[in-house]
Order: C-alpha cells, then structure tokens, then sequence
C-alpha cells in the first residue's frame, strides 16, 4: 500500500508537469503524435495507479479485493505499456527523427507485431 501510494503521489506531480508541458507544445505548436502518445500512456499508467490504489484499500477496509478495480488497473497498465512499446517502436523505425512517414511495408510490420502483443 505505501508503495502505491508514493507511485500516485509521485505521477500526480508528473501529471502536473505534463499538463504545463502540453499547453506549452500546443502554444508553440510542436506537440506532435509521440508527444501525445507518451501523454495518453502517462495518464493511463496514472489511472492504473489510482484503481490499484482503490483495491488495495478495499482489501484493508472490507478485507477482500473488489474485482472491477483489480481488473481496471491490470488493464491500464496493460494499454500503457502498449501505448509505451509502440511509441519506443515508432522512435526506433526512425519516425519524426528521420523520415516524414514510415512505408507501407513498416506500417504492415507495426501492425502485424502489434497485434499480436496485443492478442
């Protein structure tokens, strides 16, 4: 239990600093797809937390874990990974640092790798 609640305490500040981060992309205009990308899994990563949070406390108000907050949270650390691992492997084909657009063919890759890791 503490150590969920130092891990929300402390994505609570980065979520703070995110939200002053993306309002000074979206001025400027450089808040591009990776930059929301690792917002939306920062975010979902928070949400796991907080659901988390909630069960544990449930087990030490109640004395058993409730299933929809134990489910929730698997299942947003599970899309915040995944929203992770497809930014690192968007970055690593070379997506907005080399090219414009990635081809067909690595878009093809992408899916088909991603679906998987999804399934």
């Amino acid at each position: 239990m503490t150590v969920y609640i130092a891990f929300f305490t402390t994505y609570c500040f980065l979520g703070l600093w995110l939200a002053w981060l993306v309002s000074s992309l979206m001025r400027k205009h450089f808040y591009h797809y990776t930059s929301q990308l690792l917002t939306f899994a920062v975010v979902l990563q928070w949400l796991s937390l907080l659901f988390h949070l909630c069960n544990n406390s449930s087990i030490q108000d109640i004395g058993h874990p409730v299933l929809f907050y134990r489910v929730c949270g698997v299942l947003f650390a599970f899309l915040s990974d995944f929203c992770t691992m497809l930014l690192l492997y968007l970055l690593a084909k070379g997506w907005t640092v080399v090219r414009r657009k990635i081809s067909p063919n690595g878009r093809v890759k992408i899916a088909i790798v991603f679906t998987i890791y999804f399934c």
